[in-house]
């Protein structure tokens, strides 16, 4: 049983094995009928490993903008498969894009594993830091290919994130940005930077904002690049005041957000 105010304990097995460590639950009673959660041991081994070499976790990410398959989503998009996670789009110059990975392909295995949930593909990326491979076996035109992915960092390269760089408290938004491009600026009126891809980190934690937002300001103070948006963190302690907008509307929205963890 898991109840309020078991987070943080360990969620063992029926024979005492340490499987994870539990973080919350979504519980209709106030007791431990409903759902929980737990981060796996595996993954809480690495960050400690992170943590004592490196003083920040190291996160790899896939570059890539995915939707994890069932039937209704199967029949929409007329797949022929009923599991596995689609490929919606790739990132411009990121580890999927280097690796040859497409728009419409559907990921079926990772180094092995089969993947039939989005959830299950976050918990192998989740595994890996920056610089790691990973064998991807995708679905394409009717038939598999395997791909070799060299995950990338926040910032778009494969070195490992220090503690002391400004792209460390970047990484721990949860996210990974991109300059907005001519025709997007020229198109919406708008200079920014695009929420790409959500991943955990304090933006899913702490605020609503959706992939495809575009930050254009942080503490009132405009961020036009990338660049721009590490050089506004890079020194900022307690809080930022996040300001930008939707592609699909004009109006501006702002969220609150601590940089504690």
């Amino acid at each position: 049983m898991v109840n309020p105010g078991n987070s943080g304990g360990a969620l063992v097995n029926t024979q005492g094995d340490l499987i994870g460590i539990n973080t919350a639950i979504a519980s209709p009673t106030g007791v431990f009928a409903g759902y929980s959660f737990a981060v796996p041991s595996n993954i809480v081994a690495k960050i400690v490993t992170d943590l004592r070499e490196h003083g920040t976790v190291q996160r790899g990410y896939l570059g890539a903008i995915i939707r994890g398959i069932d039937g209704r989503y199967a029949q929409e998009m007329k797949l022929p498969v009923n599991e596995g996670v689609y490929i919606d789009s790739v990132l411009a110059d990121g580890a999927a894009a280097k690796a040859g990975l497409k728009q419409g392909d559907i990921i079926k295995e990772m180094d092995g594993v089969s993947i039939a949930t989005s959830s299950k593909l976050l918990e192998m990326v989740g595994r890996k830091r920056p610089g790691d491979q990973m064998v991807v076996t995708v679905l394409r035109d009717g038939a598999d290919k395997k791909v070799t992915v060299t995950l990338r960092n926040s910032s778009g390269n494969t070195s490992v994130v220090s503690k002391d760089e400004p792209s460390a408290t970047l990484d721990k938004l949860g996210a990974t940005f991109s300059d907005l491009s001519k025709a997007e600026r020229d198109k919406l009126k708008v200079e920014g930077v695009k929420v790409e891809q959500l991943s955990a980190g304090l933006l899913r934690r702490y605020t609503d904002i959706e992939e495809g937002f575009i930050i254009t300001r942080i503490d009132r103070q405009d961020v036009k690049s990338v660049a721009e948006l590490k050089k506004a963190i890079e020194n900022k302690d307690g809080g930022l005041l996040i300001e930008g907008r939707y592609p699909d509307s004009p109006r501006k929205y702002y969220y609150g957000l601590g940089l504690e963890e």
